[in-house]
């Protein structure tokens, strides 16, 4: 079957988190989010993963990952424990790698 990628950009939806500080329940809800993709790099249905690095409410997250198609694309997204537990926001995007530097 047939892969395409998935632009995921992720936002927080309490901005404080990164300006004031996280709470204890999104620091651990924050580690589990990190295995998530972790794990999704290891098994090659993620390529890259990262975030912006100011402290700001415009600070987000970026993720290309691999699917069969859009509903995929949302259940991954989704089954991310940071958007499960509404620690923060995806929103996907059909994406193509135009150019990549090995």
């Amino acid at each position: 079957m047939k892969k395409w990628n998935f632009l995921v950009i992720l936002r927080p939806l309490r901005p404080e988190m990164l300006t004031e500080g996280a709470t204890p329940e999104e620091i651990s809800i924050v580690s589990r989010h990190f295995q998530y993709y972790s794990d999704l790099v290891a098994s090659g249905r993620a390529l890259l993963v990262g975030r912006t690095q100011e402290n700001t409410a415009e600070t987000l997250g970026l993720a290309i990952i691999t699917a069969t198609g859009s509903d995929e694309a949302y259940a991954i997204a989704n089954a991310d424990p940071a958007v499960s537990s509404n620690v923060m926001s995806a929103e996907i995007r059909p994406y193509s790698v135009a150019i990549f530097a090995h």
